[in-house]
């Protein structure tokens, strides 16, 4: 009798584990276009060509020793933010369109120094990420995030790759789109970009609003 409930209490336990899970899962909030983008702060030291890139201030002590930066220091009117990891073979397949991007936009000498790319290697430690930099060519700085620190910070959205484009203003950093998993398009990556570019962050919060009004509209009446 004792064993029987015993059993059952298991049985019980395991239920309401599985069902917290489930419910995490479900209620894990991606990211999405009109979103405060949070203020990462990366511990990754870069290299003095990285942080020139960024339009990070480097100084004598920062230089031999490195320090933290933050996504607001990365001197961007838009930053292309892409989460990954070394052992995700989609992640790869993105990353080569990414450097794709990254070559179209440099090649445009009204845009080049107004767009910025980071990568970020979500459980992976900063030997892995010079592994994956030197073996898919990568131009953009990478840094790691071993312990999912940054990914969680963004809500820990489920998977990679994870490309999120952000509009960063003096006082506020926002979404203006992002997509999970593999976004193979070249062009449509590009004009994603222009059009972050092109429009302010009021614009980028009201034109979200509107699609998230007509999209609960279509809800409510199919």
């Amino acid at each position: 009798m004792s064993r029987n409930i015993y059993y059952s209490a298991v049985i019980i336990l395991v239920l309401i584990i599985s069902f917290s899970i489930s419910h995490a899962v479900k209620s894990k909030k991606i990211l999405s276009t009109g979103d405060t983008f949070p203020n990462l702060r990366v511990k990754d030291r870069l290299s003095s060509q990285d942080a020139e890139y960024l339009g990070l201030q480097q100084t004598f002590f920062s230089f031999f020793l490195g320090k933290s930066f933050s996504i607001t220091e990365i001197n961007a009117e838009v930053i292309v933010v892409e989460f990954f990891n070394k052992y995700c073979t989609s992640c790869q397949t993105q990353t080569t369109i990414l450097n794709k991007v990254f070559s179209r936009i440099n090649e445009q000498n009204d845009k080049k120094n107004r767009v910025k790319f980071l990568g970020i290697a979500a459980g992976n430690n900063s030997r892995d990420v010079q592994v994956y930099r030197r073996e898919n060519n990568v131009p953009f700085p990478l840094v790691s995030d071993p312990h999912f620190a940054l990914y969680e910070a963004i809500g820990d959205p489920g998977g990679t790759p994870f490309t999120i484009i952000v509009k960063k203003t003096a006082s506020e950093i926002i979404v203006a789109s992002s997509h999970m998993g593999l976004t193979t398009e070249l062009d449509f990556l590009v004009k994603e970009i222009e059009t972050a570019l092109e429009k302010d962050v009021k614009e980028i919060i009201e034109t979200a609003k509107k699609k998230q009004l007509m999209s609960q509209r279509t809800e409510d009446f199919p």
